[in-house]
This record gives structure tokens, C-alpha cells and sequence, in this order.
């Protein structure tokens, strides 16, 4: 006899008992039981011997009428099944006729599943419970519904909850979460489905978000476990384009494995996506999943997306876009170590502003001898960043002030790094001129500035309008024209308008935009 039903991983009994019936004293009874295949015996009663699956008991002798009980204890897998035992036998020297028993059936049900079992139980009820590794709302499911994904030990699965069957559950970063629901198929996406979202989805609590598993792009797309689980690999970005509701990466490795990176746009992490420059390496984490037959890993947070820079000595700078006249411009100019062994003797040049601006103080050690300012830092350990300042005051009404050069090096590092010229203009704005700078990308790239400029056109289908400089560079190089983008803005202005806008620098669409935050930013001079 046995348990109707049991659990995934629970210890259960089996229990044997022969009843000598024959009317005369039996000798050398043995009882033979074989376990099902599925279970692991964990121990047999009685100094029962085990040979693989099989149990053997030998019983001296049993009187007419007695009866004598053995037990096996088993282990069941973490899964769902149903037990049946048919080989079991009791046989005496001395009777000629073994004995059998009815058959035994037990129901592997209930229970909380790992996940890569769960996986494997198509159109069964199930129950899994593990760490959230994607919030909800930050993957398109469908109007009004939610998806997130669980993570455990064993690996990593979506659970989609439909609108139809409850109010959706708001899940977060690190919950602890038990679902229970149906394992089916959604565009080669294997995912739980909850009959009743507020009894179905239990939050326990909160956890630490685990890791993601570092796996390179080929391992990435050969593993075919990889469904699921939270993941990073690095490459590098060799296709950036956006479309309507994702931006869409390829990243590549050195063996010319590619893996389509998939942003959707509802994780909010456009300005992560155009802050990246094709032909640079990145590592990315995020969500490995199947869509259809293409693999994509999806990012969810600004920090699944770091920036892996060539070992290298590098420079740069910082400086306010605008100064008003009289004011104080702070310069930053900041020297990295990409490499992984230190810097010695690191020095930093800085050529002196100018334009409308003298020079008022410099500070952090450093020294102006003729024309230039020069730091001397004693050492900068692998992997870490030093900065030093200077500062301008503006002495005239109009212009720009320029930082035009400043430079880096090192004594184990003897090419002189340089970095490109900081300008900061004097008033309120920058000309559309500067704002597009002669590259293909604005170096003014998600900065916010205002400028200033003449409406020419108005196109409310794509959200915007377009605003054209009076007073052109004559630099081929650079564009005299700008689009606005409002969004659902109300925004009024017509072709003629003289306009100062405010908002964020964008490169969409190989396109760069001045996006505004709201009608205010836009002033009809």
C-alpha cells in the first residue's frame, strides 16, 4: 500500500505485508519488491537488501495465520507523474504458489516545482515560486495585461497575466513570488498563464535580484536552456536603428555570433540606447527569450547596458552649455584608466580658454606656464578615473568661450589621449549650428540646451516642427535647420515665428531633434 498522492521531492512509505494463509508453517519467505524507476529509495525496513530498484526481504519462517510487514521509503522527482507498482512478489521454500499484489497507484501532483521542470509540463497545472527578474509593465503583454519573469536555481520563466482573468498583479524587481497556472506556448515562448491573477500570484516578499549569467554571444544562442534566465554577454553594437514601439541592437563577438538585443521602449531606456555609438563594445544583460525562431535578449533597467572601453589611457571634458556675462564657467576635465595595471606620473594639459573669458583659478595642484595649464598626477589604479578643475569668467556680452585642447599621458602610457573642445556660449542659447556640429551626431547629444530660430514648417503628423538659423556658420560641415518634436504638446506656432525652445538633444532616426518637455519651453519671441 502506498499514498494516493504525494508531492515533487517528498519521502513516502511503501508498506508490504504478507499473510501466511496456507494452513502449515512457511520457511524462507522472501518478499521481492521492485520501486519504480522515477523514485530514489531512500532505505528498506528490516535489513531489506537493495540491488538497483529491487528490495529483498528473507523471513525465516511464518506460522499459519501470521502476518509480517516491510516498508521502503522513496523519494519522488521534482516533477509530476503517476507511480504504479506491479512487480512485487512473496515466495516460501516450501509452497510451491508465489504470491502477488493488486497493483499500486500514486499521483505525483501539488507542490512547488523548479522552474526547469516547470518548463517541460506543457498544458499542466503547475506551481513555481522564485525571484523576479523582470518587472511588470516593462514588456508589451497585451492592453491591460502584465508579464514578468520568475527565476529559481534551475532556471528562469515568463508568467503572462491576462487582463480577463483578474486585475493584473504589479510585481517589481527582486519579489519573491509563488505562481500558480497553466504551462503553454506563446510564439515559441514558454510561459505561465494564472486562471485568477490575485489568488494565483502571491508575492512572499523581497530578495536580492541574482546575477546575470555571464555567457558569451555564441554561448548565448547555442545553450538552448537559456530561455528564461537572467543573462549578459558583451559584443559589440554593430547594427543601432529604432522602431515603432522597440530600438533593435546586434550585438556581435569576435567569432561573428550576432544576438538581436530588443528594447522595448516601455522599459523607458531610449536614452540608454541613443547615449550608444555603433562599432563600440558593450556588455548587456537582461532577459534571454525566443520570439519565434530569433533569440533576443532584453534589456530592463539603464544598468543592464555598461559600456566596455579598449584598454586605453583616455581624456575628457565638461563644461556648462551656457554662462551669462560675468559668471564663473567650472571645467572638468577627467583622465580614465581602461588598462588593468596603473599609471604613474599621469599628466594633464589643458590649453587656456578663449574667446570671451579670462582665466580665474585652477585648481587641484595644477599650474599655468606659458599658455598652458598642467596637472601631475602621482599615480591612477586600473580601472578608476581622476579629475581635475579650472574655472573662466565670462568678460564679454555675446560669443562662445572655448577650451580648445586639452591632452593626457602617462609614463607607461606615452601617447599624448586628447579629447574634443568644450565651448560653452555666452547668454541663454546655442546656435542651430552648434547644435548639430559637423558630425553625424550632435555633440551635444542628450544634453539639454535652448536655441533659437525661425519656424519654417510645421508637420503635426510627425509631432513637430522645424526652425531654421538667422545667422548661419557658412561651415558646410553643419546643418542651419533643427526639428522640434512636441509630442501631445499643445503647442502653437505658425511658419514665420520667431521662437526660443528649450528640451533634450535626441539622435532619432539618424535625425537630430530638440525634444521639449512641455508647452512652456517653447516662446514665441
Amino acid at each position: 500500500e502506498a499514498p494516493t498522492t504525494v508531492e515533487p521531492g517528498a519521502r513516502f512509505d511503501y508498506r508490504l505485508e504478507v499473510t501466511n494463509a496456507t494452513g502449515k508453517t512457511v520457511h524462507e519467505v522472501t518478499l521481492s519488491f521492485t520501486v519504480p524507476p522515477s523514485l530514489t529509495v531512500v532505505s528498506a525496513s528490516d535489513d531489506g537488501t537493495v540491488e538497483g530498484q529491487v528490495v529483498r526481504w528473507t523471513i525465516p519462517q511464518l506460522a499459519d495465520g501470521e502476518a509480517a510487514a516491510r516498508t521502503v521509503t522513496v523519494e519522488t522527482p521534482l516533477t509530476y507523474l503517476t507511480l504504479i507498482v506491479r512487480e512485487a512478489t512473496a515466495q516460501a521454500a516450501d509452497w510451491p504458489q508465489p504470491a502477488f499484489p493488486a497493483p499500486v497507484r500514486t499521483r505525483v501532483e501539488g507542490g512547488v516545482l523548479p522552474i526547469a521542470v516547470a518548463r517541460t509540463l506543457m498544458g499542466q497545472r503547475v506551481t513555481v515560486e522564485g525571484i523576479a527578474t523582470m518587472y511588470t509593465g516593462g514588456y508589451y503583454a497585451g492592453t491591460n495585461n502584465a508579464k514578468f519573469y520568475l527565476q529559481d536555481e534551475s532556471g528562469g520563466i515568463q508568467i503572462q497575466c491576462f487582463d480577463e482573468n483578474g486585475e493584473p498583479p504589479t510585481v517589481a524587481l527582486g519579489d519573491r513570488v509563488r505562481v500558480t497556472g497553466e504551462v503553454g506556448v506563446y510564439r515559441n515562448s514558454i510561459q505561465i498563464v494564472p486562471q485568477s491573477n490575485p489568488d494565483d500570484v502571491v508575492i512572499l516578499g523581497q530578495a536580492e535580484v541574482p546575477p546575470p549569467r555571464q555567457l558569451s554571444v555564441g554561448q548565448l544562442l547555442q545553450d538552448p536552456a537559456v530561455p528564461g534566465w537572467f543573462v549578459a554577454a558583451t559584443g559589440v553594437a554593430t547594427r543601432i536603428e529604432e522602431a515603432t514601439y522597440s530600438f533593435q541592437i546586434d550585438l556581435a563577438d569576435e567569432e561573428g555570433n550576432v544576438v538581436l538585443v530588443y528594447v522595448d521602449k516601455l522599459t523607458g531606456l531610449d536614452l540608454a540606447v541613443e547615449a550608444m555609438e555603433v562599432g563600440h563594445r558593450y556588455t548587456i544583460a537582461g532577459i534571454a527569450e525566443m520570439y519565434n525562431d530569433t533569440l533576443e535578449l532584453k534589456p530592463r533597467i539603464p544598468d543592464d547596458i555598461v559600456e566596455v572601453y579598449p584598454p586605453v589611457l583616455a581624456v575628457g571634458g565638461d563644461a556648462p552649455v551656457n554662462a551669462r556675462p560675468g559668471a564663473t564657467i567650472p571645467f572638468t576635465l577627467t583622465v580614465s584608466n581602461h588598462t588593468e595595471a596603473p599609471f604613474s606620473q599621469v599628466v594633464v594639459t589643458s590649453a587656456l580658454p578663449t574667446g570671451s573669458a579670462a582665466l580665474a583659478e585652477v585648481g587641484d595642484g595644477g599650474a599655468v606656464a606659458e599658455g598652458v595649464i598642467r596637472w601631475t598626477l602621482p599615480s591612477l589604479p586600473a580601472g578608476e578615473s581622476a579629475s581635475v578643475h579650472f574655472t573662466a569668467v565670462v568678460t564679454g556680452e555675446e560669443g562662445v568661450v572655448t577650451v580648445p585642447s586639452y591632452a593626457a599621458w602617462a609614463s607607461e602610457w606615452l601617447t599624448h589621449e586628447t579629447g574634443l573642445p568644450l565651448l560653452t556660449f555666452v547668454g541663454d542659447t546655442v546656435p542651430i549650428w552648434a547644435v548639430q556640429g559637423p558630425g553625424l551626431a550632435s555633440p551635444y547629444k542628450l544634453k539639454t540646451l535652448s536655441t533659437e530660430g525661425v519656424v519654417t514648417s510645421l508637420f503635426p503628423d510627425l509631432g513637430g516642427f522645424w526652425i531654421q538659423s538667422l545667422t548661419p556658420d557658412e561651415d558646410p560641415r553643419t546643418s542651419e535647420g533643427l526639428f522640434v518634436y512636441v509630442g501631445e504638446a499643445d503647442v502653437q506656432v505658425s511658419p514665420g515665428d520667431r521662437v526660443q525652445v528649450r528640451g533634450r538633444v535626441r539622435e532619432r532616426g539618424a535625425q537630430t531633434e530638440l525634444h521639449i518637455g512641455g508647452p512652456e519651453d517653447v516662446q514665441v519671441l
